[in-house]
């Protein structure tokens, strides 16, 4: 997550270090969702109110697709770190977080390159070698469904649990990232390890790319749902509104009689009666929204096709056009955004 800003303050009696990052709503780390019953206070963890809300049961079995997309997510992570020439240090159960399904973030960066800036002796390198194995231990973590701290008693264990589970793929990735030793004389990085994932990382962002097209078309619903209830917004404020005084070309405020029943706009109540109070021949009343949705969506579109309004009483019917329609609203709602002037 993004360091907005970082100061110090004396509003809690006494000099507190704050860091701003940014706000994920109901996020929780990965200890609070699979392991809830772990659940502890660090540096950078999750506020504690999040520990109020409905816990989770402990997963038996992660999906291994969910273990590479973790991986996935924090690899590229990294990657964008240290070729910055920086370090992330905080890849621990208690401040990753998981803001949404199967999407993770990397919390509290920056607290320990502050909080320890006099005292760390590591150069850069090192920390960010340190940065692969708590990776590595990290998704150990997940893959055993177990807490507990790794150290290099039971690392092993851990990967042959690991391979038993998820199989030889997942087993050497994480023995590479535990386990960083020089290759043919090459420093292990972030950058040489997504190389040896790459066909994960291209699934991965097939299915980022995925998402985003679901996403896209649910925002494209709900953006036509926006449009479609403006409209009958503004057909409520036109429809029933009896007497509106209005400005002359001269400023003078002149009452106009029953505006909403006269002129065009006895069209706008007609049509109103057209798409929400329909009836069958019986006169029963017809409740689906079918109609409704395709008369606003015509309305909003301006289209050429011809529609029948007819009085309530049927004496008089009107063949107008949804074009002369969206004329006729646009100058009312023209007409009242005048007069509120």
């Amino acid at each position: 997550m993004t360091v907005h800003e970082a100061f110090t303050t004396l509003n809690f009696n006494d000099s507190s270090l704050i860091f701003t990052y940014d706000f994920h709503p109901l996020a929780k780390t990965l200890q609070e969702h699979y392991f809830p019953n772990h659940s502890s206070a660090g540096i950078g963890s999750a506020p504690r109110y999040a520990a109020n809300r409905p816990q989770q049961q402990a997963q038996s079995t992660i999906p291994g697709d969910v273990l590479w997309g973790y991986i996935c997510q924090i690899a590229n992570a990294l990657q964008a770190i240290h070729s910055n020439k920086l370090a992330a240090r905080c890849i621990e159960l208690n401040k990753v977080l998981l803001t949404d399904k199967n999407r993770i973030r990397l919390g509290s960066c920056a607290i320990l390159d502050v909080v320890q800036f006099e005292t760390n002796n590591k150069t850069m390198e090192e920390l960010q070698q340190e940065d692969l194995i708590k990776f590595g231990r990290l998704m150990l973590n997940l893959a055993t469904n177990n807490p507990a701290p790794l150290n290099s008693n039971n690392t092993m264990t851990a990967l042959e649990n690991t391979r038993t589970k998820y199989g030889t793929g997942l087993y050497e990735a994480l023995k590479w990232l535990v386990n960083p030793a020089t290759e043919n004389g090459n420093v292990p990085t972030i950058d040489l390890f997504i190389t040896g994932i790459s066909g994960h990382m291209v699934n991965a962002f097939d299915m980022a790319l995925s998402s985003s097209d679901e996403r896209t078309a649910q925002l494209a619903k709900e953006l036509e749902n926006g449009r479609m209830a403006r409209n009958m917004f503004k057909l409520a404020m036109i429809n029933e509104r009896g007497d509106l005084a209005k400005r002359n070309d001269r400023g003078e405020l002149t009452k106009i009689t029953d505006w909403s029943e006269t002129g065009e706009r006895l069209y706008l109540k007609l049509f109103r009666d057209y798409v929400f109070h329909q009836v069958d021949a019986n006169g029963r009343p017809q409740l689906g929204i079918g109609h409704i949705v395709t008369c606003l969506n015509k309305l909003d579109a301006g289209v050429e096709e011809y529609v029948t309004l007819t009085t309530r009483d049927n004496f008089t019917c009107f063949y107008v056009t949804y074009k002369e329609l969206k004329n006729m609203f646009e100058r009312a709602w023209s007409d009242l955004m005048k007069a509120s002037d």
